[in-house]
């Protein structure tokens, strides 16, 4: 299977991307990925099929962008998490307890998207899921030093 993710090129374009991917993942809180289809998708995000078609191949490739558009947010909200000039008053057990809740938060809030991502059992989000947390816990382990 083509996992072609066409960018956008215009703003206009760039905010119709960003409709579709908000319109999936809503979608997702939902209801089930199987079940999800392009018209839904289409309905919701107020955009044609032909144009999602023109931007993905199908709900997979829709499914790696939004991974990849979350991944990207978990990056700056970890960097942020991880700050060590945020807290520099904080004591070594309140910064890993807030480190902790702050992870966990993000996995409940992102639960939908990982639940999804995992089940269609996929090298590419593996490998992408792997590859983001890999700083984050050699943090945490430089913490815990």
């Amino acid at each position: 299977m083509n996992n072609r993710i066409r960018q956008p090129r215009q703003d206009r374009s760039q905010a119709s991307m960003e409709r579709i991917l908000d319109a999936f993942e809503l979608l997702l809180r939902k209801g089930d990925y199987e079940t999800i289809t392009i018209n839904e998708i289409a309905s919701e995000s107020a955009t044609g099929a032909g144009s999602i078609y023109a931007r993905f191949d199908g709900k997979r490739s829709i499914l790696l962008a939004m991974h990849a558009r979350t991944r990207d947010r978990a990056r700056k909200y970890f960097e942020a998490l991880f700050n060590p000039a945020a807290r520099a008053d904080e004591s070594l057990d309140a910064a890993i307890e807030r480190i902790t809740r702050g992870m966990l938060n993000w996995h409940k809030r992102q639960r939908h998207i990982i639940k999804t991502s995992l089940l269609l059992n996929d090298a590419d989000i593996y490998q992408g899921v792997s590859a983001s947390f890999r700083p984050w816990s050699e943090h945490l382990a430089a913490l815990l030093l």
